[in-house]
């Protein structure tokens, strides 16, 4: 052995290595520094794919629930065109008015297919996470802070509010 080299470890073995000498150790420990860095970069590049696999599939998953409702809206889309059709053939109201409350209930069944509730509004009491107060009456009658008239309803999606009730409460 030369004079300059000296023994670090002689047959003990440190992290599943046999260390000889201060100049195999260094070269050692470079050759785990790489590998180590190495598997870091490699482990960030999967990380990316994994995240832009994760995006591609979710956009194509909401384009396919997207094109699903759109798929579903069509026919309304159809009837309310026939209803203006029929407006001009016709002067009878009452057929003009039982095809469009027919569109109407096949629109609130598409809705509530996809997962969109009506607001329970009328008669409850006020909610400002569900319900948007946009007049107070003095009513006897009625308990504050109850709802006593819905002028527009509001709508959830899977519990989440898509818009708030429009209501007129006592107060």
């Amino acid at each position: 052995m030369a004079q300059d080299e000296t023994v670090v470890m002689s047959g003990i073995e440190n992290d599943g290595l046999v260390e000889e000498s201060g100049t195999g150790a260094a070269v050692d420990l470079e050759s785990r520094l790489a590998d180590a860095v190495d598997a870091r970069l490699r482990t960030m590049a999967e990380f990316q794919n994994f995240r832009r696999r994760t995006d591609e599939e979710r956009e194509s998953l909401r384009g396919y629930l997207l094109s699903s409702v759109i798929e579903s809206l069509l026919p309304i889309a159809d009837n309310l065109g026939r209803a203006v059709e029929a407006m001009a053939l016709t002067t009878d109201v009452d057929k003009i008015k039982d095809g469009i409350l027919g569109v109407q209930r096949q629109l609130l069944t598409v809705l509530e297919k996809n997962g969109v509730e009506e607001i329970q509004a009328a008669d409850a009491p006020f909610d400002p996470n569900r319900h948007n107060a946009v007049m107070r009456v003095d009513d006897s009658g009625v308990a504050t802070d109850t709802i006593i008239e819905v002028l527009q309803p509001g709508y959830t999606l899977s519990g989440k509010v898509l818009r708030p009730a429009l209501v007129k409460v006592a107060g």
